[in-house]
């Protein structure tokens, strides 16, 4: 950064600034972000309270998917590409929301080169808008009260991108037997927007009081652009906040205390929501409720960063011009 400053003064001391100067002065200024973050910020695979992480850059854009590695608890909790009815695995796709992410508001870089996400499809969309074929990623509960899939209190995220409209399709949920439901679910209203679920009934009841507990948020979400989503749940209190951009846009008790049993967890479809048609990447379960400032963030590109520092220059030097 010495460098970068002794490059300005110098332009400062003689009253103009050649385009061979500024570009120096960039120079410095990017070789000094991406130092930062190659040495300075990426630091461990995943914080202390993850269970699991799945970052889908198992392969190469349009190969299918089959194992999906877990940064926390491999192969435990690795995933499986699957597909139900008429639809297809889901495949490896370019778009992706950045080419790194981070754990929190600057903390470290988790994934220092995130190539890929994951494209989901549903088998019938756009002409049917209610159906469960499509791709899905499915993870095996371990079993027993114990399982890692079974926290009393969690953070759940992801980022995604809405292709065809889906009534209630799922975007990631902790799945159960007992009414073809989810212990908790993340997913969509019949109108797409986003959507927290929970079945707490007892084992063994298919409906009835705690069944099908849902609250929702009036984001947009079809705008062809990536967007983060989180649920946390707190088992103390019963907690449940729904978080899209980082923003809280929906909260609620929950009636009762979690139950689960040892049904798979599920990303894409399954556990009462439809087949999701559009990208998923970077899905994060944590067993803690996380603060908005500690969700999975994409950090900004040094390219990025260099033409904001670039505006900034050209104010300044205008600013000096007029002195």
């Amino acid at each position: 950064m010495a460098k970068f400053r002794r490059c300005l003064a110098k332009a400062s001391h003689w009253g103009q600034v050649t385009k061979g100067l500024i570009m120096k002065c960039f120079s410095a200024l990017n070789g000094i972000l991406t130092l930062t973050l190659a040495c300075g910020l990426i630091g461990s695979v995943a914080r202390a309270e993850t269970i699991a992480y799945w970052q889908f850059d198992d392969g190469t854009p349009s190969a299918t998917a089959t194992t999906l590695v877990s940064q926390a608890n491999s192969p435990t909790l690795d995933g499986t590409g699957t597909k139900y009815g008429s639809g297809s695995n889901p495949t490896f796709n370019a778009d992706r929301p950045g080419a790194m992410i981070a754990d929190g508001v600057g903390g470290p870089i988790l994934n220092a080169s995130n190539a890929t996400s994951l494209e989901f499809a549903n088998a019938f969309t756009p002409d049917e808008t209610n159906s469960q074929d499509g791709s899905a990623v499915v993870v095996a509960d371990p079993g027993g009260a114990d399982s890692l899939l079974k926290p009393a209190s969690f953070t759940a995220e992801a980022f995604v991108k809405f292709d065809d409209l889906v009534e209630y399709c799922a975007i990631v949920s902790k799945s159960r037997a007992d009414g073809g439901g989810s212990s908790w679910m993340i997913d969509t209203t019949s109108t797409g927007k986003i959507r927290a679920r929970f079945d707490t009934q007892p084992i063994g009841a298919s409906s009835g009081s705690g069944f099908n507990q849902s609250f929702s948020t009036t984001a947009d979400m079809f705008d062809d652009q990536w967007h983060h989503v989180a649920l946390t749940y707190d088992g103390t209190t019963r907690a449940a906040k729904l978080y899209v951009d980082y923003a809280l846009e929906g909260s609620a008790t929950v009636t009762f205390d979690l139950v689960y049993d040892d049904s798979m967890l599920r990303i894409g479809q399954g556990g009462g929501g439809r087949a999701f048609d559009g990208w998923i990447d970077e899905v994060r379960l944590s067993d803690t409720v996380l603060t908005s400032d500690q969700f999975l963030a994409v950090v900004p590109e040094p390219a990025s960063w260099t033409l904001a520092a670039l505006g900034l220059l050209g104010l300044t030097f205008y600013g000096w011009r007029r002195r």
